[in-house]
């Protein structure tokens, strides 16, 4: 079993990468490169959250060594969307409003979904990788306006409005 420490030499690989792959300057990359990053199956897929005033980009090494180059790509580029549209300051603001336990967790949930439609509607969508066969297929695995039957370039804010207002078709969508 490799250490924790040879996979976060491969997740900086990943990072190494994902910059070159463009040239040598990428926005999200430098982000992503700023985390402390955190290699656990404390999460199916990637997160980004805040622990200790740090962004912090979590990683279930499976999932990411199962993906192919471009879904690894596209995976990073979507994580580090979350911090380029700064999502996490406004998730914590709306949470701020919400006063049961029980219902924040459910919000979060919400939350998560409508944080994701707007990420990969925003930023992952025009990657080019997105428009191959493997990106297509990577996109048709996550959360898209799309998959709920939502208008596009919406904010997370609108896309969680939406969501709220159809809490009736959310079972048929689960």
């Amino acid at each position: 079993m490799a250490s924790t420490a040879s996979k976060t030499d491969a997740l900086s690989q990943a990072f190494i990468w994902l910059i070159s792959n463009r040239g040598g300057d990428n926005i999200i990359a430098r982000i992503l490169n700023q985390c402390d990053k955190i290699i656990t199956d404390r999460v199916p897929t990637a997160a980004v959250s805040i622990q200790n005033n740090r962004f912090v980009l979590s990683v279930n090494m499976g999932y990411f060594a199962s993906l192919n180059a471009t879904g690894k790509k596209l995976l990073l580029v979507h994580e580090g969307g979350h911090l380029l549209l700064q999502h996490i300051p406004r998730l914590l603001k709306l949470l701020l409003t919400v006063e049961s336990e029980s219902m924040k967790d459910l919000m979060l949930t919400l939350y998560n979904y409508a944080m994701d439609m707007a990420d990969n509607d925003t930023i992952v969508k025009h990657e080019k990788e997105a428009k191959t066969p493997e990106g297509i297929a990577f996109l048709a695995s996550g959360t898209t306006p799309a998959t709920y039957e939502f208008k596009e370039g919406l904010t997370f804010e609108q896309y969680l409005e939406l969501l709220l207002g159809n809490l009736q078709k959310l079972h048929k969508w689960a």
